[in-house]
């Protein structure tokens, strides 16, 4: 299974039908984070913003595994993966189309 995100710095690879209706998000890491769509901001948790970042900054498919060991280093792989799980349901609830997963 691996994680890329749909839209990500300044490009857009849609993924489904919604995601080539909407409008292309933009991210913005230097000075903070700053996510919008068009010119509404979305307000992500700094979970979201963490997941975000990371894969926006890897700009390509990566491993859940990874994604997640990388993310939560200190966890046991268990509740990495558990973490990893929560941080892409609560992203898909404020921002369906940004995160694309694989199996």
């Amino acid at each position: 299974m691996a994680l890329t995100l749909t839209q990500g710095v300044d490009h857009v690879f849609p993924r489904s039908r919604r995601a080539r209706e909407s409008e292309p998000a933009k991210l913005r890491l230097l000075n903070g984070f700053e996510l919008a769509r068009g010119r509404r901001p979305i307000t992500l948790p700094m979970s979201g913003q963490r997941l975000v970042a990371f894969l926006a900054l890897t700009d390509r498919l990566a491993l859940r595994g990874y994604v997640a060991g990388t993310l939560w280093p200190e966890a046991s792989e268990e509740h990495a993966a558990a973490s990893l799980r929560s941080g892409l349901w609560r992203l898909h609830q404020l921002v369906p189309d940004l995160v694309s997963c694989t199996l």
